[in-house]
């Protein structure tokens, strides 16, 4: 029987030695890419430390750490069929100061927290650009997939939320444009490129503009 082998005090276990077997998670092609909660297995001690945790530079601290199985094989098939994960094959040796987050071909990648962070915003502007030429062009649903996913990249940024507010007034789902404008005006998702705040003013200033940049088909 599956227990958790030390539910009152928080260990410190050493990142590497550890690999990583499946994320928390299970996703659809339209909620990628996205940074997504490992979970780690111990070889050594044959024991499974899924979140929450906290990552503190060589080690993970956890008071949540799952033994008592008789093999690998039998841990597998319990987990997959009694948690929300998502299986990877093959496992990843973990490392220190490293993040897990999944393409948009469903495809796992394990990148330090410097060169993730980097990659998500250059593929938020790619989506965002995207998402402007479809509009442009009439595209609507291919211009809220494009923004959907640069929202998935960096939900910091208040472009892609004002791309889905356009098409939100667009297609007159006007109570969904009222939510993602408080959405975009909450702390931390209110970022224009360069990282300062914007205001509601300039927000829906930006929203007009791209309401304005729809061209309806002939």
């Amino acid at each position: 029987m599956p227990k958790n082998s030390d539910n009152t005090m928080p260990r410190k276990i050493e990142i590497k030695g550890l690999e990583i077997i499946a994320y928390a998670d299970k996703l659809s092609s339209e909620f990628v890419p996205k940074v997504v909660p490992p979970i780690f297995y111990n070889p050594s001690e044959k024991v499974i430390i899924p979140p929450p945790f906290h990552l503190e530079g060589e080690f993970v601290s956890t008071d949540n750490v799952i033994g008592g199985y008789q093999d690998y094989e039998t841990m597998i098939k319990d987990w997959t069929s009694r948690f929300n994960i998502t299986l990877i094959n093959p496992k990843i040796p973990a490392q220190p100061n490293h993040e897990l987050w999944i393409d948009e071909k469903m495809k796992p990648h394990y990148d330090t927290f410097e060169e993730a962070e980097r990659i998500f915003l250059e593929k938020s502007k790619d989506y965002c650009r995207q998402g402007l030429e479809h509009l442009t062009s009439g595209n609507l649903k291919a211009a809220r997939k494009s923004y959907g996913r640069a929202l998935c990249a960096d939900d910091r940024r208040s472009e892609p939320l004002a791309g889905l507010i356009a098409l939100s007034r667009l297609t007159n789902h006007l109570e969904c444009a009222i939510s993602l404008e408080r959405t975009a005006m909450a702390d931390g998702a209110n970022l224009d490129p360069q990282g300062e705040k914007v205001t509601l003013k300039e927000l829906r200033a930006r929203v007009k503009f791209l309401q304005n940049c729809y061209k309806t088909k002939e």
